[in-house]
């Protein structure tokens, strides 16, 4: 266990402090970028990350059990999924050749700006495959490291085009997808070809078979995800403006760094907990679960105390009327946070076509709301509905979970708990969001009297971590892997 904690630790600071070196640029690209470009850019995004979760094929969400499964076989599983990958991809670029001005006058982008898109969702897709088998390798460091390579050379490279190449109001964003899609097809090139190299397998017929009924059914489900996270932007552009998009992708922003530590706690969590149910031991994971819980319900009500100060300091005044939404999608970021736990059961059991289901009613919830209440209360329905739906989601997934030994796995009084206290905790903080000085003083009084309790109840995990000896080892992992 000591050393999931410590690759825990590792990985979420890691993404954290990458996480920062992207909140540090924003304030540059919200001066470079109008309101408009950096809709525009958000609303490329959006799109990037549907190709991404089409193309992928739901693949990542089989590696964790995979590795498990085939064992002595995993390399050729992966280098065949790779396979499957490609053919999607290059059936895509001939639809894509095909409906050219179609696709052109849909999106508003120019042909070569759709094609880098489809290249950049094809990398993507290949970065988080790799991702999902470093950590159910807890090999943090190699995904800190490509994580690094990606964000650095992203950031750098946007602000060199914007202010070189694309110099112009209207033309800027493009400098922005330019800078943003180079290190993630490169990035994604480079896995390719290397899992192809040590797989040395195209075709497998149980493979095929294991995808289709593990992977290709995910396929509904990370469209679905994608909608959940992204669609909500493309709509405002729609029914509003790009610049009341770029308001709200600037509030999702801010908020997407509770959702990085999150996604990278349970980066760590999940493989460790297939471990233990491998070993059949449920009981390891249902007294750690305690901790990881309330962990996460920490980090909440923490990121809620400290989130309006983050946001003004990151962009100009005419960002500010966008601040009522934090808590709204922060709360979201917690569910979301809760939602893995459960959901995590499902995929160790195969049942993946339930996880689909689930996301599509949850998205397609999510886009009626919308339509619905975007008209009517502006862009900021748009944060109330993501609420609703993530909410629902997770409690879809804990009903769901109770067929597939949740009780026995995880402290469901804690859950229940945390679920209710979040909503509970968040009705006060609601009206500390702002910008009183009475407001910001309570706020830091809350984050000491937090930062208090998590010093003591955590510091026996904390001290564990710091005494762990070099090469020691308790959960023993195949190293000949990739």
């Amino acid at each position: 266990m000591e050393q999931v904690k410590k690759a825990g630790l590792g990985y979420t600071v890691g993404n954290v402090l990458l996480k920062g070196v992207i909140f540090l640029t924003l304030p540059i690209f919200t001066n470079l970028l109008s309101t408009a470009d950096f809709g525009l850019y958000n609303t490329y995004v959006s799109y990037e990350l549907l190709l991404s979760a089409i193309l992928g094929l739901g693949i990542y969400g089989t590696i964790k059990k995979a590795f498990f499964d085939f064992k002595d076989d995993y390399k050729r599983y992966l280098s065949s999924s790779i396979v499957c990958m490609l053919v999607v991809l290059a059936v895509f670029l001939g639809l894509t050749l095909i409906f050219k001005k179609p696709l052109e006058s849909f999106t508003s982008f120019p042909f070569y700006i759709i094609v880098l898109c489809l290249l950049q969702g094809f990398g993507s897709a290949i970065i988080q495959l790799f991702s999902s088998h470093l950590l159910v390798r807890f090999k943090y460091k190699e995904y800190l490291l490509i994580s690094v390579i990606n964000t650095v050379v992203g950031v750098g490279l946007s602000i060199l085009l914007i202010l070189t190449c694309f110099k112009s109001d209207g033309t800027k964003y493009i400098g922005r997808i330019i800078g943003y899609a180079t290190p993630v097809i490169l990035i994604g090139l480079i896995i390719t070809v290397l899992i192809l190299l040590k797989g040395k397998t195209l075709f497998r017929k149980d493979f095929f078979v294991y995808l289709a009924k593990i992977g290709f059914v995910l396929i509904p489900h990370v469209v679905a995800q994608y909608i959940l996270n992204q669609s909500d932007r493309v709509i405002i552009a729609k029914l509003v403006d790009d610049s009341a998009a770029g308001i709200y992708s600037y509030a999702y922003s801010i908020c997407s760094i509770l959702f990085v530590v999150y996604l990278s706690l349970d980066g760590i969590w999940t493989p460790w907990t297939y471990y233990q149910f491998e070993k059949q031991d449920d009981q390891s994971v249902k007294s750690s679960s305690i901790r990881y819980i309330i962990f996460g319900l920490c980090l909440y009500i923490g990121f809620v105390s400290i989130a309006p100060e983050l946001y003004k300091l990151m962009a100009p005044a005419e960002y500010n009327q966008g601040m009522v939404m934090l808590l709204y999608l922060s709360l979201s970021m917690f569910y979301f946070f809760l939602y893995y736990i459960p959901v995590s059961l499902e995929y160790y059991d195969k049942k993946t076509l339930l996880v689909s289901v689930a996301t599509v009613a949850a998205a397609a919830l999510n886009i009626v709301l919308n339509i619905l209440l975007i008209p009517v209360m502006g862009y900021i329905a748009a944060a109330i509905t993501t609420l609703i739906a993530f909410f629902l989601l997770y409690v879809f997934h804990l009903i769901l979970s109770l067929k597939f030994k949740v009780k026995t796995r995880y402290s469901m009084k804690t859950l229940l708990i945390s679920t209710l206290g979040a909503a509970v905790i968040s009705v006060p903080l609601y009206f500390l969001m702002n910008n009183s000085i009475i407001s910001t003083i309570i706020r830091i009084i809350i984050i000491v009297c937090l930062l208090v309790f998590m010093f003591f109840y955590f510091k026996k995990d904390l001290l564990g971590i710091i005494n762990k000896k070099k090469g020691e080892k308790d959960v023993k992992v195949d190293k000949e892997n990739i």
